[in-house]
């Protein structure tokens, strides 16, 4: 028993420590301050629950996956594993799978502007356009504020060619934002390519289809000529 709790109180001053290095953004000691008790993480549902987490933003994704898959099999009712399995396969290129995990969890979850985001990035990159668009203007309409959620949904539109809805959604950031530099250049971006289509509308507005009559004349060469 006395063992038990002293290894423990190692692997909680370890994710102390852990969370330290990832608050100054020092990836390389929280790395090693894990690798060091890797071989005492207790097959503890919440333990390992933490684990898969820390590895996760550290970005070793081999062993997040590992952590988080066994958290599942111990705590089958807790549904923020679905958006850590959704995290994983998006960041994995598997975005189809990263979707319906974030799905899963909307099924019983309160959604919310950043798992919105999410799941319209993968439907995004899944090659579903209009979901992504759908969902990201539910994201949007949540928090309206939201940088994250705006960037993707013009990215979206842009993509649709949209261009009018895509100024549309920058200039409504650029009035919650208007010093950072992404919406800023979202903005030029949208401006430059609803230009661009507006010039090229009107150079063939003005065009009119030609009606040209062919007929024969004299009898040396037939109708098949013509």
């Amino acid at each position: 028993l006395f063992r038990y709790y002293e290894m423990t109180m190692d692997i909680i001053e370890t994710f102390e420590k852990v969370t330290g290095f990832l608050q100054v953004q020092n990836i390389n000691a929280a790395r090693y301050c894990l690798n060091q008790i890797e071989n005492e993480i207790p097959d503890s549902g919440a333990v390992q629950k933490i684990t898969g987490q820390f590895y996760q933003w550290i970005g070793d994704d081999a062993k997040s996956l590992k952590y988080i898959l066994r958290a599942c099999e111990l705590l089958p009712d807790d549904k923020s594993l679905l958006l850590r399995l959704g995290y994983h396969y998006l960041d994995n290129g598997a975005p189809k799978l990263a979707s319906e995990y974030f799905e899963q969890y909307l099924l019983t979850e309160v959604p919310t502007a950043r798992i919105l985001c999410f799941l319209g990035r993968a439907y995004d990159h899944s090659g579903d356009r209009d979901k992504a668009a759908r969902v990201l203007h539910q994201a949007v309409g949540i928090t309206p504020k939201d940088i994250e959620s705006h960037l993707h949904l013009g990215r979206v539109l842009i993509a649709n060619k949209k261009y009018q809805d895509a100024l549309n959604c920058f200039k409504m950031l650029n009035s919650f934002h208007p010093d950072d530099i992404m919406v800023d250049l979202s903005l030029n971006r949208a401006t430059a390519l609803l230009a661009r289509e507006n010039a090229i509308t009107k150079r063939t507005s003005f065009k009119v289809a030609a009606t040209v009559v062919c007929v024969t004349h004299g009898t040396k060469y037939g109708a098949k000529y013509v």
